[in-house]
């Protein structure tokens, strides 16, 4: 599941970045042929021409976009978090076994290693399953044959 995750997210930001490039507002699809009427009236009100509009979204919009997408990082790190809690709850449960046991030191000590552990092995894995995915996308014949493919 992670890999594939991985994998989704990595052509989601690409996917992204490609349709704003290519965006065109004759292609886009509107439930009814009057909301096409309708926004195309609109931008032209506002760009002046619709060639205007699309040359925003295809530079500027598309620009924006990628430079957040650089500064974010390859996964938001409440993603990383929220996919910590597995780990995260079977550690909480060796900690009350060993609380219920009065193990109070052994519980401080799974307390201190579940946080740094868990915080740092998910957040690594998730980081080089990202990169080995951003990988894959770059030049899919090299890493399924390096790697045997998904």
């Amino acid at each position: 599941p992670l890999w594939r995750f991985c994998t989704y997210h990595v052509e989601d930001r690409f996917n992204i970045l490609q349709q704003l490039r290519t965006f065109s507002v004759e292609e886009a699809h509107c439930y009814m042929q009057s909301d096409r009427k309708f926004v195309v009236s609109r931008i032209e009100l506002w760009f002046a021409t619709v060639a205007n509009f699309e040359n925003m979204v295809q530079q500027e919009v598309q620009q924006k976009i990628k430079s957040e997408l650089e500064n974010a990082g390859l996964l938001p790190i409440t993603y990383v978090i929220f996919g910590s809690i597995p780990h995260f709850c079977f550690g909480i449960g060796a900690v009350l076994q060993a609380c219920s046991d009065g193990e109070w030191r052994m519980a401080c000590r799974d307390m201190m290693l579940i946080v740094a552990a868990v915080g740092c092995c998910d957040a690594i894995g998730i980081g080089l399953s990202l990169r080995l995915a951003l990988r894959e996308r770059a030049n899919p014949a090299s890493f399924t044959y390096r790697y045997g493919g998904a």
